[in-house]
């Protein structure tokens, strides 16, 4: 018995890299970097990479007795890939693909139409004596033709075989056309657009559901560097994918990850553990040029996955990066977090270090003030992918990228049912006393209630960055900042940053920001000050009465937390202006509060945020703040040490820095 016939297209693929059609053609003809010619074709594909990787493989497709169909018949056999079941035309024409890969990595494919060859008629009767059948590509040649699908597949499933399916989606692609041939299917695995296309739903859960409505076994939707979604009738979860670094080529990459799952089939690995295989053969497959140059054996290919690749925790085993002693990190493997029925439970992307990290990191006990136990986990600036949701969960699903608000209060005191939330005393915020809850692990479970699905054009860098824009914008809005009004911010750190493009987002557009380091003024600058004043080179107040004509600014926002600034506030106020105090100034804190009575200013505080993170993420998604521009620095989560060292020590330069958790 053979281990998988492979049923579709095999080609001839002239892949043309780094081809630049965005500039005009200065004559007749474009130059390609680098012209590669091979062999092709979803079903050529698979039956080469399942060889490969030590399986007895045939392929039913069609070629023609032409020199490109015997280059591809060679190539077939050389690699020990069955050809019996396979139909040889004579007098016809084999098919030739052209991929262009543009220099931004994008490709274009040039098909030669459907040749006589391609047009294949399975033959029924050979199909027999295997363990998988794999219907290589519904919607191209020869499963175009609904008819066929359900022809082969029933022919499989009659002959005791596993069937897989693999789609390459057209414009006028539905899935409903295939509906008598489904219920045929074992294994479905489109791409999430693919899969958005044909069912015409958004939501992962949503669009498994109407595959597993014609009787599909069990449904795989890639979703990129996340990984695969899976869904079945047992339920659902994403298995995480596998982190490369330097991605050559993904040409192909949908095939190999078809071989690696069938081969983990074979293998006798369980559902989970398949798709695992197939995003690791994947993984391997994007390294190199070309659809079947990457992978070239079984040990080959588990060797790099031990050894080269980062392996994400695709049996969600978690880890924790706990603070031991003042400016040193443990990483250590915890259990997984139990996932409550209101709750979500998310793989961490990135996480931003906040100044209260810092302080905790460098002196947990505050100065003495705190009574802190090591160890204690930080981070509270985080965003990451749903793994998995709680029974009562329905806006969140596996696989949505999220940002996570930290703070979640009790729901029951006088501030919770006010809406001011904020200021519960009962309070559970990551990363602070009591110390339940906090960001630096690799899985977290958290209230779905306060966890914020990022639009489909956001990242989870941004993600992680919408916590302390939150800041920002809530302090903009307590102010009531409008068009036309005047502004300075004391302090260019990322608050100060978050604070004036949150500002600048409300449509003011004289916008005076403060600073002691010119990197920092430049940085204000570049994300859309009036200007500068450097306050270690002039005097604050004398500059701001200068600009002002000696009036003062409508808004005065001290984001530095600094008792030096604080100072200044009512002198830069205009009468009947309005100062916030956004940073924490640590502290009894001088201030001329008869300056602020004769300008009969009003002196608001802010203390974090309520109900802003739906407007922060909307604010970032249409590209009205640009928040990503304020990380300047990135480490890798095993490099948390050294991510907080440069967090405090780097505090100049480094505005931001994020953790990067794949």
């Amino acid at each position: 018995m053979s281990d998988v016939l492979c049923v579709g297209l095999s080609c001839m693929d002239v892949l043309m890299k780094d081809v630049d059609l965005n500039t005009p053609f200065v004559s007749e003809s474009k130059t390609a970097g680098q012209i590669t010619v091979g062999v092709g074709g979803d079903a050529a594909n698979e039956a080469v990479i399942l060889s490969r990787l030590g399986h007895d493989v045939k392929i039913m497709t069609g070629i023609a007795d032409d020199g490109t169909g015997d280059f591809i018949k060679n190539y077939l056999l050389k690699n020990h890939v069955d050809m019996t079941p396979s139909v040889i035309t004579e007098g016809g024409e084999s098919a030739v693909n052209v991929i262009v890969i543009h220099y931004n990595g994008d490709r274009n494919f040039i098909n030669s139409g459907v040749p006589e060859a391609a047009d294949l008629e399975p033959d029924l009767a050979k199909i027999t004596d295997v363990k998988v059948v794999s219907l290589a590509s519904m919607f191209m040649p020869p499963f175009e033709d609904p008819e066929k699908v359900k022809k082969v597949a029933k022919k499989a499933k009659e002959a005791g075989a596993v069937t897989c399916l693999d789609v390459i989606v057209k414009e006028d692609s539905r899935l409903e056309e295939y509906k008598e041939a489904l219920p045929y299917i074992d294994y479905v695995f489109p791409n999430r657009e693919e899969a958005m296309q044909l069912t015409g739903k958004e939501e992962l859960d949503d669009i498994a559901e109407v595959f597993l409505s014609y009787g599909v076994k069990n449904v795989l939707i890639k979703i990129g560097k996340d990984g695969c979604y899976v869904h079945n009738a047992e339920g659902s979860c994403v298995v995480s994918g596998y982190h490369v670094d330097n991605v050559v080529d993904t040409t192909g990459a949908g095939d190999n990850f078809a071989a690696g799952l069938i081969s983990g089939i074979l293998q006798g690995k369980d559902l989970k553990g398949a798709v695992r295989y197939a995003c690791g053969v994947a993984a391997v497959a994007i390294q190199y040029q070309g659809a079947c140059t990457g992978v070239q054996s079984r040990e080959q290919v588990e060797t790099i996955l031990k050894k080269v690749l980062k392996k994400r925790c695709i049996e969600m085993e978690n880890k924790t990066a706990f603070l031991v002693e003042p400016e040193r990190f443990e990483i250590k493997e915890t259990p997984m977090p139990v996932c409550g029925d209101d709750d979500v439970m998310i793989e961490t992307k990135h996480m931003g270090i906040c100044g209260s990290d810092v302080m905790f990191y460098q002196d947990p006990t505050v100065g003495g003030a705190l009574d802190t136990k090591l160890p204690i986990v930080l981070g509270h600036e985080v965003a990451g992918v749903v793994v998995k949701t709680g029974k009562n969960v329905t806006k969140i699903r596996p696989g949505d990228r999220v940002a996570l608000e930290p703070g979640v209060p009790c729901g029951k005191c006088s501030f919770c049912l006010s809406g001011k939330y904020n200021l519960c005393p009962d309070v559970d915020f990551m990363a602070a006393p009591p110390w339940k809850s906090a960001a630096l692990h690799k899985y977290i479970a958290h209230p779905a209630a306060f966890t914020f699905k990022l639009p489909e054009n956001m990242d989870t860098i941004e993600g992680a960055m919408i916590e302390p824009l939150a800041v920002g914008v809530h302090a903009a809005a307590r102010a009531g900042v409008e068009p036309g009004k005047s502004v300075v911010i004391l302090g260019a750190g990322c608050i100060g940053l978050m604070t004036l493009m949150a500002c600048r987002s409300r449509g003011a557009t004289d916008i005076t920001v403060v600073d002691l380091f010119e990197n920092r003024l430049e940085k204000a600058m570049e994300l859309g000050a009036s200007r500068v004043v450097n306050g270690r080179e002039k005097d604050t107040i004398e500059e701001i009465s200068k600009i002002t004509d000696g009036l003062g600014m409508d808004f005065v926002f001290e984001t530095a937390g600094s008792p030096a600034t604080a100072k200044q506030v009512p002198y830069l106020l205009k009468a009947g202006g309005r100062a916030v105090m956004v940073g924490n100034v640590h502290g009894a804190t001088q201030m001329d509060l008869f300056e602020l009575n004769n300008k009969e200013a009003d002196l608001l505080s802010v203390f974090r945020y309520r109900n802003i993170f739906p407007t922060a993420i909307a604010s970032v998604a249409s590209g009205t703040i640009p928040v990503k521009k304020v990380a300047t620095n990135f480490f890798k989560f095993d490099q948390v040490n050294e991510a907080f060292a440069c967090a405090l020590k780097e505090k100049q330069t480094a505005l931001k820095v994020v953790i990067d958790f794949d």
